[in-house]
């Protein structure tokens, strides 16, 4: 851009300076979604399917800039970090009120029984299940993104 030192010249680099804002401020909000459309997709791929509403409810969230991977499951929570002792095997940082085997009614080897209508006792016996980790998949996708995809939108 040059610039030449005149009144028109000033407005005419405001004027560019401007259009290279909006500009930028485009791109940023492509390169956020793209990034988020990889962790989502990623989340998507690696998540365990039993009917597959935990699948179908992961989805991104934002706008201007800003974008969220989010999942809307009451049960999504416990397939990302695993339950009882099984679950301990989490890779990434929990959360901390996240805590395995702690209630009244698990047993001396970490067992509890459930309530389970499919089979004939009325209860089954579980250890847990291990923790899945599609979410911090999906972060780690979503970092591992970034250099292409800001090459991509900016060049």
């Amino acid at each position: 851009m040059a610039l030449r030192l005149s009144g028109s010249g000033v407005a005419s680099l405001s004027q560019g300076l401007r259009a290279y804002a909006d500009e930028l401020a485009i791109k940023a909000d492509f390169l956020a979604a793209t990034i988020a459309d990889e962790g989502a997709d990623t989340a998507r791929s690696v998540v365990p399917v039993d009917t597959g509403d935990l699948k179908a409810s992961i989805g991104i969230e934002g706008g201007d800039g800003s974008y969220e991977v989010v999942v809307e499951n009451d049960h999504a929570a416990f397939v990302e970090f695993g339950t009882g002792v099984q679950g301990h095997d989490y890779a990434g940082e929990l959360p901390d009120i996240w805590e395995y085997g702690i209630g009244e009614h698990i047993l001396q080897d970490g067992s509890w029984f459930y309530p389970d209508p499919d089979v004939k006792e009325g209860y089954t016996r579980t250890w847990g299940q291990p923790a899945s980790g599609y979410m911090a998949a999906a972060a780690e996708a979503m970092k591992q993104a970034v250099p292409a995809a800001v090459k991509e939108v900016f060049g």
